[in-house]
């Protein structure tokens, strides 16, 4: 049986640790500018046919009800998040009545009915191959629908990575599960202060990212460019949040068709600005193609060398000189982020000395966040 690193764990623990509760004004300023980043309209939604895929606790949805769709479909084999999604929906929503709740597997989900919008959020990861999830997702789109999948790589999800390995090291001596959360939580505390708008319970957090140790060190990532290249055949790049496409072109120069464009626009913009998901406090115009490359392929080694060293702590002086080659590479634009780099270096090798956690030597670490999920939508052509 394929992992399902999700949906597995999620039944495992009977828990569904997304987005539970809001405070609607400003939840719904976030979601109305993700729609607008993503060029996604009152027109696209309203009347239309949509449908969502792992809904979670169904709150997105109660914003995107706000454009009036004619229907709206949810998928989900979580039968915690499911739950929640009755409860929320009796409760935020109790007057409508034209959605469906189905229980499926997606992979096991089947209809004749193509949608005008198809939202696949925070999902991908959710087994060995995310390419043939956001194939099959994306094949209920009906044309000129929209398709809205999320992306992460191993630039992108560094810091988080670097915050999983801390986890390992902090409750190694631990069992209890709760015990595991509660000193997570007074550890991580500090981190969590420079996370502006968070939309869920530092709870939930640690229990989705660094409880659930198979998804983080084993669940393939799935780029932005890697998400052109699978769907490309069927769509066309729309627009994506951050907004990574940059065109100075006029469209009279515009020889080709838009999907062969925007696609080939789109996959050159995101190799040219994969750096500036490194860290949420820089933003850089370096534009180096053989140095990004080079960092590219330190952070992935990064994320292969920390699950080694989870297993052999005697791995630590490979992942503190690994750490040093990364923040070496990295442009000078980036000097927070070196900074940031020394001070979880400094860290990781006084532990290694004498195993101690002195937690004062990670002050210049705390700030550092990277843009880890980014929203994509494509259209159906």
């Amino acid at each position: 049986m394929k992992k399902k690193y999700y949906i597995d764990f999620y039944k495992k623990n009977k828990i569904s640790p997304v987005v539970n509760s809001f405070k609607k004004k400003y939840f719904f300023n976030q979601r109305s500018a993700l729609y607008s980043h993503l060029s996604i309209d009152f027109n696209h939604i309203n009347n239309k046919n949509v449908i969502e895929f792992g809904p979670g606790n169904g709150i997105n949805s109660i914003h995107t009800f706000g454009y009036g769709p004619k229907s709206y479909n949810y998928v989900d084999a979580n039968p915690t998040g499911l739950k929640n999604l009755k409860k929320n929906i009796k409760k935020y929503m109790p007057k409508i009545s034209n959605y469906k709740i189905n229980q499926s597997l997606i992979e096991n989900y089947k209809t004749n009915q193509k949608f005008d919008l198809v939202l696949c959020e925070g999902l991908l990861p959710n087994n060995k191959k995310p390419q043939i999830l956001a194939k099959y997702c994306g094949s209920f789109t009906k044309k000129n629908g929209i398709y809205v999948i999320t992306c992460h790589d191993y630039i992108s999800t560094l810091s988080e990575t670097m915050r999983c390995f801390l986890s390992i090291l902090i409750t190694k001596d631990i069992k209890n599960q709760n015990l595991k959360i509660l000193k997570l939580s007074q550890f991580f505390d500090k981190d969590f202060i420079f996370i502006k708008n968070m939309t869920r319970s530092k709870k939930d957090w640690i229990i989705d990212n660094f409880l659930n140790v198979e998804f983080w060190q084993d669940a393939k990532l799935f780029s932005i460019s890697e998400a052109i290249k699978c769907l490309g055949k069927d769509f066309v790049f729309k627009s994506s949040s951050p907004n990574i496409l940059k065109d100075s072109n006029w469209y009279k120069n515009i020889k080709t068709n838009n999907q062969k464009y925007f696609n080939n626009l789109a996959y050159s913009s995101y190799e040219s600005q994969v750096l500036n998901l490194l860290d949420t406090r820089v933003l850089s115009n370096f534009s180096d193609k053989k140095q990004i490359e080079q960092i590219y392929k330190m952070s992935k080694k990064l994320r292969v060398s920390i699950k080694k060293t989870c297993k052999d702590l005697n791995l630590l002086p490979n992942l503190i000189e690994e750490f040093d080659t990364l923040s070496k590479l990295l442009p000078n634009d980036f000097n927070l982020t070196k900074k940031s780099i020394n001070s979880y270096n400094s860290f990781l090798y006084k532990f290694y000395k004498n195993q101690k956690l002195n937690i004062n030597l990670l002050n210049d670490f705390r700030a550092w966040w990277g843009r880890g999920m980014q929203y994509v939508s494509f259209q159906k052509i």
